[in-house]
């Protein structure tokens, strides 16, 4: 390989850190959707919970009233 052609060690070290960077952003990016994803399905778990202790209600007042 001739010597033009050969990376630096400063080149190497900056693509290495460019590189870790870049990852550690994806990764970020990453966190941050699943994060998100989180968020909505716990609402919707509450929303859930709120429609089957509406429904367990519902059930108890027509068996008292039998």
């Amino acid at each position: 390989m001739a010597m033009s052609q050969a990376l630096s060690e400063e080149e190497f070290h900056r693509m290495q850190v460019r590189y870790e960077r870049l990852r550690c952003s994806s990764r970020h990016t990453e966190l941050n959707a699943v994060r998100q994803k989180n968020v909505v399905l716990e609402r919707d778990f509450i929303k859930a919970q709120k429609v089957i202790f509406i429904f367990i209600i519902i059930i108890i007042i027509i068996i008292n009233h039998h």
